[in-house]
């Protein structure tokens, strides 16, 4: 099962995806290639907004993702967007495909989560 934890702040994200979705042979699962495309849309859209970034890390490997941006207030339009067009495939996906994703959302309106005890 591939895990997804996403935690948005009014400017920050912290995004987790962990685990491979089994829902077919290696190679050959859609559902953890569809996935993997996401993630990998996400991470290009924040690399081509870096520009606006105030703090980023960004770190994959097979079967692990993760990601914590940071950005001005004055720019929250242009990560919301985003966000929020990712989020829908990822929730299509999980919603299909309940036994091979799972996603956990997590919006705090107008505040931040500042993890102090970061996992990188």
């Amino acid at each position: 099962m591939t895990e997804i934890t996403l935690k948005r702040g009014e400017t920050e994200l912290d995004f987790f995806a962990k685990g491979h979705c089994n829902a077919a042979e290696n190679g050959v699962d859609l559902v953890c290639s569809a996935v993997s495309m996401l993630s990998c849309t996400l991470i290009n859209r924040l690399e081509g907004l870096s520009v606006f970034l105030k703090e980023k890390h960004i770190s994959y490997e097979k079967g692990f993702v993760e990601i914590f941006v940071r950005w001005n207030k004055r720019d929250c339009a242009l990560f919301d967007n985003s966000i929020d067009t990712l989020l829908c495939g990822y929730r299509l996906i999980s919603n299909a495909f309940p036994e091979n994703v799972r996603l956990s959302v997590t919006r705090n309106e107008g505040k931040d989560y500042y993890v102090k005890k970061k996992r990188y």
